[in-house]
């Protein structure tokens, strides 16, 4: 397995950086980063589509990696390619990610998986405040002894939810809601099935 270039590790630490992940969580960053690019090198595909995100998670599925460590390793590449936040269709590639992965052009697809994102806001609109449920989410984690990278990837799919819902009070939301949520991932997002959420599938 090739070691990353300095300029790729330069990149990706600044990403990791400016997405507030803790140091600790690097070395596993730096490891994804490197197996990522090593099967797209092996597997002959473009490491700055997004395209290729889909083959590599499912490589690691065949490899036996559990669910909570693709969602580490797909959160870190899309770090890597600079889709942090979710971008529109027509966004352009985070300046400078084509010259550190070696590549000019490759299409960008609407983002709406799991990302390494700074803590959400607990009032996503005008409506009630979810700061309980960020807390119990925060809480449930920790007890299970998951990683932190884990907690921002639920913390991340709850922020997004409760934008869906614009803030609707939790006590008010139904099973509809979530169909609505998830209907609105799969059709207007394109977010396949194995990407969304697993808690509200």
């Amino acid at each position: 397995m090739n070691a990353l270039k300095p300029e790729v590790v330069a990149w990706l630490e600044g990403r990791f950086r400016r997405a507030g992940v803790p140091e600790s969580e690097w070395d596993e960053g730096r490891m994804w980063a490197r197996y990522y690019l090593d099967f797209c090198a092996k597997y002959g595909l473009p490491p700055r589509s997004l395209e290729s995100i889909g083959p590599f998670l499912n490589k690691l599925k065949a490899k036996g990696q559990n669910a909570m460590r693709r969602e580490g390793a797909e959160a870190t590449v899309r770090l890597l390619l600079g889709s942090q936040e979710e971008p529109a269709a027509s966004a352009k590639p985070a300046p400078g990610s084509a010259r550190i992965l070696g590549e000019e052009k490759h299409p960008r697809l609407p983002v709406g998986g799991p990302s390494v994102v700074p803590q959400p806001s607990v009032r996503a609109g005008s409506g009630a405040s979810w700061q309980a449920e960020f807390e119990k989410l925060t809480g449930a984690i920790r007890m299970r002894n998951y990683s932190a990278t884990t907690l921002r990837t639920y913390r991340h799919w709850v922020a997004k939810f409760q934008a869906f819902v614009h803030s609707k009070a939790p006590a008010d939301l139904g099973t509809e809601d979530v169909k609505d949520f998830l209907t609105d991932l799969a059709v207007r997002h394109g977010v396949a099935a194995s990407t969304q959420p697993s808690g509200a599938r």
